[in-house]
């Protein structure tokens, strides 16, 4: 992570960062990012947005309240797990209902319009300068291998595995009959 840091240092100043950069606030800055905004704020104001808004912040409550960092790294207990896991289906029971609404339409059109327009094409030529320069080939090196190193040494423990038993019991629970 050092490594990536510093390499950031060394070419957050440089002109494709910078170039990248302008044009992402440009881009930001649109007229269409501003329609975007205007759209959740007033998405945010009725009531299916407002549960939207509830139910990803108990997410995140939940994952505030459950993961902690001691000296043997990043955890989380297990049984925090299961209300982490009821949460996301919360969440995730929200989308499904946003897909059938009317509000999935508007918002498609909104974000076509959003990834369509120049500034938008402008960041898009710009991401690709700077990956192509020297500066991009430097960060997405030290990033690579940050990728590798994570893999080989982040462990996940003490998940509890299933064992016949628990399957058996589940499915006897799961057993339906008809009459």
């Amino acid at each position: 992570m050092k490594d990536v840091e510093k390499t950031w240092h060394s070419i957050e100043k440089s002109r494709p960062v910078r170039n990248l950069g302008a044009s992402l606030n440009r881009w930001g800055h649109s007229q269409e990012m501003k329609d975007l905004e205007a759209l959740d704020k007033k998405f945010m104001s009725t009531p299916r947005g407002k549960r939207m808004a509830r139910e990803i912040g108990d997410v995140f409550k939940h994952l505030d309240d459950s993961v902690y960092h001691n000296k043997a790294g990043l955890q989380i207990d297990n049984k925090a797990l299961e209300t982490l896991d009821d949460e996301v289906n919360d969440v995730e029971d929200e989308f499904k209902s946003f897909k059938k609404s009317k509000w999935n339409k508007i918002y498609e059109t909104a974000m076509q319009k959003v990834f369509s327009n120049k500034q938008a094409h402008s960041v898009e030529r710009r991401a690709k300068a700077f990956k192509a320069s020297p500066q991009g080939k430097a960060l997405h090196k030290e990033m690579k291998e940050l990728g590798e190193t994570l893999k080989k040494n982040v462990k996940i423990s003490d998940i509890k595995r299933f064992d016949e038993e628990d399957i058996e019991s589940a499915e006897d629970m799961l057993k339906i009959t008809t009459t």
